[in-house]
């Protein structure tokens, strides 16, 4: 398959951003896409300028063909002006294991969050810009990960996920390797999270929990009237709720 790797400077990060959302709204069902605003790591692709510095990266893959994915993913390639491209053909688990290192399970510290946009118009583009640039972290993202499509095709009811409407999901990472370091890091994880809920639809991905605060309200609005019947269901099979370490649904 083709994997389409760019990174922009943090300069054009709101240009390249609006182009993103753009162009993900219409991308085929074989494309899977995120974008992340980040601080550039020490990679030799990237000119040393932008290492530490803000930076946007484009991350696509087409699931097919890599010569069709290649044609298919090219004008996200041709768009703006990258300051590297890192761009390839590779087996889909090489895909999968290509940020591995970025998440060690001893050395790194984690606070993750999320939201569901409804849109991304200028105001969130530019809250979000500013806000990667005053994370107190080097390590620490902002994703925006493309929905619609096939996943959006089914009705609330059809299955526990409930609404799908959201066009964006935004991955609020907010990742440090100095426990001195975890109020603020906390707390910044926090503030997008708070900046964000003008623009969300209340509901927010589980698997990225935070520290489970708020958790009633969480899966009230995430689940919606499908709680219901997902209480239900713990009754059924966990009527002692032994699988709890987790966003949990209590059985009463």
């Amino acid at each position: 398959m083709f994997l389409a790797f760019l990174v922009h400077a943090g300069a054009d990060a709101a240009a390249a951003l609006r182009f993103y959302e753009q162009w993900a709204s219409s991308a085929p069902d074989e494309i899977s896409a995120f974008a992340v605003l980040w601080h550039a790591p020490a990679l030799d692709e990237i000119p040393a300028a932008h290492h530490g510095r803000p930076i946007v990266v484009y991350l696509a893959m087409h699931c097919g063909d890599p010569d069709t994915g290649e044609a298919a993913l090219r004008s996200l390639r041709d768009a703006g002006n990258p300051i590297a491209d890192l761009s390839d053909t590779m087996p889909y688990l090489d895909v999968q294991k290509l940020f591995d290192e970025d998440y060690p399970a001893h050395s790194m510290r984690y606070y993750w969050k999320s939201q569901y946009l409804r849109s991304l118009d200028d105001e969130v583009i530019d809250a979000m810009v500013a806000l990667n640039e005053a994370s107190p972290s080097n390590h620490s993202t902002i994703d925006l990960w493309q929905l619609g499509g096939k996943l959006a095709r089914r009705s609330p009811g059809d299955s526990a996920f409930g609404d799908r409407s959201a066009a964006l999901m935004v991955g609020i990472e907010s990742n440090w390797e100095d426990p001195a370091d975890d109020e603020k890091a906390v707390e910044w994880g926090r503030r997008v999270h708070r900046a964000l809920q003008p623009y969300a639809t209340g509901a927010e991905y589980t698997n990225f929990p935070g520290f489970y605060e708020d958790n009633d309200r969480t899966l009230r609005d995430t689940f919606g009237p499908n709680l219901d019947r997902l209480v239900a269901l713990k009754q059924r099979f966990d009527p002692t709720n032994v699988f709890r370490l987790n966003q949990n649904i209590a059985p009463d």
